[in-house]
């Protein structure tokens, strides 16, 4: 649709039971739609299941007719049923269908399991059901200039779901997570590797078991879920057939996925599975929290912070330790013992008062009392908004500080757009070091100030410059002094615009 132009139909999901309480408001609404006037206005396609149980073999539509009847007693004829079942619908049961729903043969419409979910529009094509709601909407045709002008059409459609049962080869994906036990808890996740696999020309493999792990189907890739506290140290002996599965389906994967989540239960697990994928070689993807559980293995084990963790999960870290402030170009900042407080100590080059093993001592030190690898956000911090639970929400844009980098090439632009929900971020003051050792920070986002501090706006630095010098991309920039200079150019989000550095990977 261009800017501007209406809409001529626009679907609307009602879902439930009919009959339930919660959805009468609902069902008087569409009501309204059923005047003569109106008539015209309103296409009513009820969707129900037409049960097949193994003990009998025989079809039962008694779902069907039931919901039928309670949907006519609430105002609602429908125009279509949509019948729902595991094998093909028989022509005789179409006919005891529309004999109780009290509608024509040809509005009932079979919709039985396919091998893939392209393959369900060309079901729906085959019965007619476009020329139904052409017809009941009075709609007009599409003529046969638009339809060749058309970027996708059938045609393309049938190529995509055929293509979708060609493929041969397999890849194994472990997906380390906690919520395990629902396969819905990461749809988004499968939804996704489920598109990658078609991209890929990746076999499908349909294979279900619960005993240890998961293993749920997805299209270019055998999926295996991992429930994360298994792979955690000190597990009883009684579960060690259990963690001895674990660990071979994250040894056996072709890659690993750690997806997001909340609280510290599992996390221990996820942050193995990080360093195993990063000493094995294997690809890794980390989203939300598994991007936070790389972080913090990576300054465990490559920057020596043995306590590295994040705010979300050791809440008595010191508030200096939480801080979000960069450090200014031309100071470093000087930790005493355990004193929260520090002194900056001016750079004087032309008086030579610092040298290379000082800088070296001081960051040693620095890094020694860094274990806040990832903090809270301040502008959705409780003691800076005076509540709790707020997120860093919606649509934003993030750019590439390089094109030299796997992410840039995957996405093909300087500049992409991503939803976000998440409130922790990895601390600014330990990106360059963190890059330093082979953890790349290659896309970063800014969020401007929103707030306010003490009834005044302030804004110091424009968050259009940030975003401008992270997109230029000169020839003979070093990316690590690139990172290192945005992150001492970024604010905290509440008194100047916060740099957040949003994608890395490994070098």
């Amino acid at each position: 649709m261009k800017e501007g132009e209406a809409w001529s139909t626009f679907p609307q999901h009602l879902g439930g039971t009919i009959g339930d309480i919660e959805g009468m408001s609902y069902l008087a609404a569409f009501e309204r739609f059923q005047r003569p006037a109106l008539r015209n206005h309103l296409m009513n396609v009820h969707v129900s299941l037409v049960m097949h149980p193994n003990a009998t073999g025989e079809p039962k539509t008694k779902p069907m007719q039931n919901s039928v009847r309670h949907l006519r007693a609430a105002g609602l004829v429908p125009d279509l049923l949509i019948c729902r079942s595991s094998d093909p619908l028989q022509e005789h049961l179409r006919e005891k269908i529309a004999a109780f729903g009290l509608v024509d043969i040809e509005q009932v419409i079979g919709v039985h399991d396919v091998s893939n979910i392209y393959k369900v529009p060309l079901l729906l094509q085959e019965q007619h059901v476009l020329d139904a709601i052409i017809h009941r909407l009075h709609l007009k045709p599409i003529n046969d200039a638009v339809r060749r002008n058309l970027k996708f059409n059938m045609c393309h459609w049938t190529h995509l779901s055929e293509l979708c049962d060609s493929f041969t080869e397999e890849v194994v994906i472990a997906l380390v997570g906690k919520y395990v036990k629902i396969n819905d808890a990461y749809a988004s996740v499968n939804k996704a590797l489920t598109h990658a696999a078609i991209h890929s020309k990746r076999a499908i493999k349909i294979k279900v078991f619960i005993i240890l792990f998961r293993i749920i189907s997805c299209y270019a890739a055998l999926l295996q879920y991992v429930d994360s506290e298994l792979l955690e140290d000190g597990k009883p002996s009684e579960l060690k057939e259990k963690v001895d599965a674990a660990w071979d389906a994250v040894k056996n994967a072709d890659g690993i996925i750690v997806p997001g989540g909340f609280d510290k239960r599992g996390v221990e697990g996820m942050i193995k599975a990080c360093r195993y994928a990063r000493e094995n070689n294997v690809p890794f993807l980390g989203v939300c929290l598994g991007m936070q559980c790389a972080a913090i293995e990576v300054a465990r084990n490559l920057l020596g912070i043995e306590n590295a963790n994040s705010t979300e999960f050791n809440k008595n870290l010191m508030e200096d330790e939480q801080s979000n402030c960069p450090r200014e170009e031309g100071y470093f900042e000087l930790f005493r013992g355990n004193m929260a407080s520090y002194m900056s100590l001016k750079l004087y080059p032309e008086k030579n008062l610092w040298s290379e093993t000082m800088d070296v001592k001081i960051e040693i030190r620095f890094l020694k009392r860094a274990t806040h690898v990832i903090i809270d956000m301040p502008e959705h911090n409780v003691e800076h908004r005076g509540m709790g639970g707020t997120m860093r929400l919606g649509r934003r844009t993030s750019v590439f500080l390089t094109e030299n980098c796997k992410l840039r090439k995957l996405y093909g632009r300087d500049e992409i757009e991503e939803r976000h929900r998440h409130r922790y971020e990895v601390n600014p003051r330990l990106v360059p070091n963190l890059s330093k050792k082979g953890l790349l920070f290659v896309g970063m986002g800014v969020d401007e100030t929103t707030g306010t501090v003490f009834s005044k706006q302030c804004r110091t630095q424009s968050s259009a410059a940030l975003m401008k010098l992270a997109e230029d991309h000169a020839a003979n920039e070093d990316l690590i002094s690139k990172i290192t200079d945005l992150c001492h150019r970024g604010g905290d989000g509440v008194t100047r615009p916060a740099l957040r550095m949003e994608m890395c990977e490994m070098k």
